[in-house]
Protein backbone atom coordinates (compact mmCIF):
# COMPACT_ATOMS: atom_id res chain seq x y z
CA UNK A 1 0.00 0.00 0.00
CA UNK A 2 2.05 2.99 -1.35
CA UNK A 3 1.62 5.79 -3.60
CA UNK A 4 4.85 5.93 -4.76
CA UNK A 5 5.92 3.76 -8.16
CA UNK A 6 8.31 0.49 -6.97
CA UNK A 7 9.50 1.50 -10.41
CA UNK A 8 9.87 4.17 -12.89
CA UNK A 9 11.58 3.77 -16.67
CA UNK A 10 12.28 7.05 -17.62
CA UNK A 11 14.68 7.98 -20.99
CA UNK A 12 16.51 4.74 -20.31
CA UNK A 13 17.10 5.65 -16.81
CA UNK A 14 15.71 3.84 -13.99
CA UNK A 15 14.35 4.95 -10.58
CA UNK A 16 13.19 3.57 -7.47
CA UNK A 17 10.94 6.04 -5.88
CA UNK A 18 9.67 3.84 -2.89
CA UNK A 19 13.13 3.08 -1.46
CA UNK A 20 14.60 6.79 -1.80
CA UNK A 21 13.96 10.85 -1.79
CA UNK A 22 11.09 12.09 -3.30
CA UNK A 23 11.17 13.16 -7.20
CA UNK A 24 9.38 16.26 -8.24
CA UNK A 25 7.53 16.15 -11.66
CA UNK A 26 10.51 17.92 -12.75
CA UNK A 27 12.64 14.49 -13.07
CA UNK A 28 9.68 12.99 -15.32
CA UNK A 29 9.27 15.96 -18.01
CA UNK A 30 5.98 17.05 -15.94
CA UNK A 31 5.69 21.29 -15.05
CA UNK A 32 6.03 21.05 -11.68
CA UNK A 33 8.28 20.69 -8.59
CA UNK A 34 6.66 19.03 -5.80
CA UNK A 35 6.20 15.17 -5.19
CA UNK A 36 5.65 13.23 -8.67
CA UNK A 37 1.56 11.81 -8.59
CA UNK A 38 2.56 8.63 -10.32
CA UNK A 39 -0.40 7.37 -10.83
CA UNK A 40 -1.08 10.26 -12.98
CA UNK A 41 2.53 9.81 -14.25
CA UNK A 42 1.90 5.83 -15.64
CA UNK A 43 -1.15 7.47 -17.81
CA UNK A 44 0.68 10.54 -19.59
CA UNK A 45 3.98 7.66 -19.83
CA UNK A 46 1.08 5.25 -21.67
CA UNK A 47 -0.45 8.21 -23.51
CA UNK A 48 2.66 9.49 -25.08
CA UNK A 49 3.54 5.66 -25.97
CA UNK A 50 7.34 6.75 -26.18
CA UNK A 51 8.28 3.35 -23.98
CA UNK A 52 8.16 4.93 -20.69
CA UNK A 53 6.46 3.18 -17.73
CA UNK A 54 5.76 3.33 -14.24
CA UNK A 55 4.85 0.28 -11.89
CA UNK A 56 2.98 0.74 -8.68
CA UNK A 57 2.20 -1.63 -5.95
CA UNK A 58 -0.80 -3.68 -6.08
CA UNK A 59 -2.24 -0.96 -3.92
CA UNK A 60 -1.21 2.15 -5.38
CA UNK A 61 -2.84 4.28 -2.55
CA UNK A 62 -1.61 5.38 0.53
CA UNK A 63 -3.54 5.62 4.00
CA UNK A 64 -4.10 8.67 3.89
CA UNK A 65 -5.92 8.69 0.49
CA UNK A 66 -9.45 7.99 -0.74
CA UNK A 67 -9.91 6.40 -3.94
CA UNK A 68 -13.61 6.83 -3.67
CA UNK A 69 -15.20 7.82 -6.98
CA UNK A 70 -17.63 10.26 -4.55
CA UNK A 71 -14.90 11.76 -2.31
CA UNK A 72 -14.51 10.89 1.31
CA UNK A 73 -16.59 8.43 2.55
CA UNK A 74 -18.84 10.09 5.09
CA UNK A 75 -20.95 7.95 7.21
CA UNK A 76 -23.36 9.32 9.44
CA UNK A 77 -24.36 7.73 13.04
CA UNK A 78 -28.18 6.55 13.44
CA UNK A 79 -30.51 8.96 14.43
CA UNK A 80 -31.01 8.51 18.48
CA UNK A 81 -34.70 7.83 17.90
CA UNK A 82 -34.16 5.20 14.98
CA UNK A 83 -35.75 2.01 14.38
CA UNK A 84 -32.70 0.26 13.31
CA UNK A 85 -31.64 -2.80 15.26
CA UNK A 86 -27.55 -2.95 15.02
CA UNK A 87 -27.41 -6.73 17.13
CA UNK A 88 -29.72 -8.79 18.59
CA UNK A 89 -28.73 -9.96 22.02
CA UNK A 90 -30.90 -13.22 23.61
CA UNK A 91 -32.29 -12.05 26.41
CA UNK A 92 -30.47 -13.37 29.79
CA UNK A 93 -31.33 -16.80 31.01
CA UNK A 94 -32.06 -18.17 27.42
CA UNK A 95 -30.36 -21.06 26.38
CA UNK A 96 -27.30 -19.66 23.57
CA UNK A 97 -27.07 -22.24 20.78
CA UNK A 98 -30.33 -22.71 20.24
CA UNK A 99 -31.34 -19.18 20.90
CA UNK A 100 -34.84 -20.05 22.42
CA UNK A 101 -35.66 -21.46 25.19
CA UNK A 102 -38.31 -24.61 25.42
CA UNK A 103 -41.36 -23.09 27.12
CA UNK A 104 -42.02 -24.31 30.81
Amino acid sequence: MNSRALMVSFEDQWYFPTYSDFHPGTDFGLDYGYETNYRDLQQVFKDANKGDFVIMPLVPFNAYENNSSTGITNRKRPQQNSNIILAQIPPVGTYWPGYFTAPA
